[in-house]
């Protein structure tokens, strides 16, 4: 079995940043589209079983 870390795409800073529950309101940068992008494109192919996120 492997386990993969992976944090999640680059965000733009908000005032909503420091607040724990609307942070992830805050949109994905370009950088952050183009970081997924790369990541499927890696992964594409992978027979991943499962992916366990926080909420």
């Amino acid at each position: 079995m492997q386990i993969i870390y992976v944090h999640h795409a680059e965000r733009q800073i908000t005032e909503n940043h420091y607040n724990k529950e609307l942070r992830q309101t805050e949109d994905i940068t370009e950088r952050g589209i183009e970081q997924a992008k790369i990541l499927a494109e890696r992964w594409k192919d992978k027979k991943i079983k499962a992916i366990v996120t926080s909420p």
